[in-house]
């Protein structure tokens, strides 16, 4: 585990149970200024998690014998930090695992081999993004309403006639927040990959996100119907 005192662009947390990919992947960022903290295994990770919240973590999902052990790893790690940004960094690369990693909120989902100068332009993007979210927002530019939803990007907190929509993902949330930022206009799937912050862009995972966040609303207003589909473009909330 790095310890550098020369730390400019904040701070990483790694975990990846190869020893040469991990040492690989500590020392790019490392000289690129980050302060990294390295980990081949979950227990060990999850015990820093559980004290400190790094900018970015960096996952693998095969840990060990342990077949799904990084998606349980972020499972447990955003109740402790909510809206951790991760970049899934695997052997895994089917449709199935990478629609299950931005169900799950994830900032972005990236196959291996990968090439060291890719991977530090992924992650000086994400961190880029990571920073911007972390700027404060007034209060009043923080709430939007659009008739009986109010959504706010401070607290993160999503009502309908008073009622909270409950249990939202990070990438469901942002979503929502795209839709009702340009009322009328439509959010094309392109548009969604960048406000999720993610390069996998297919169409039916944008499509199951949306069915997930309509669901999630119509617990309290079963009668939604504000999100409509535009047949090969994407979506809009409707006027």
């Amino acid at each position: 585990m790095n310890k550098t005192s020369t730390v400019k662009n904040g701070t990483i947390v790694i975990v990846e149970d190869d020893d040469d990919q991990r040492s690989n992947y500590e020392k790019l960022l490392t000289r690129r200024l980050y302060k990294v903290h390295a980990f081949s295994n979950k227990t060990d990770a999850l015990d820093h998690l559980s004290r400190y919240r790094p900018d970015l973590l960096i996952l693998d999902i095969i840990l060990g014998s342990d077949y799904d052990g990084g998606f349980e790893l972020y499972s447990e790690a955003v109740r402790v930090h909510e809206g951790l940004p991760v970049l899934f960094l695997t052997d895994r690369d089917g449709e199935f695992d990478k629609v299950w990693g931005l169900k799950m909120g994830a900032w972005d989902y990236q196959p291996k081999p990968i090439s060291m100068e890719f991977l530090a332009a992924k992650v000086a993007t994400l961190m880029m993004l990571a920073n911007n979210q972390s700027k404060p927002v007034s209060q009043a530019n923080a709430e939007l309403a659009r008739g009986l939803l109010i959504l706010n990007t401070n607290s993160r907190h999503v009502s309908w006639a008073g009622k909270p929509v409950l249990n939202l993902t990070v990438t469901e949330f942002n979503m929502l927040h795209a839709l009702v930022l340009h009322p009328g206009n439509v959010i094309s799937y392109d548009r969604f990959a960048h406000v999720t912050h993610s390069s996998v862009i297919e169409k039916n995972t944008i499509s199951a996100h949306i069915k997930n966040l309509k669901k999630k609303i119509k617990v309290v207003v079963p009668e939604f119907n504000s999100i409509t589909s535009e047949y090969g473009l994407g979506y809009r909330w409707k006027v």
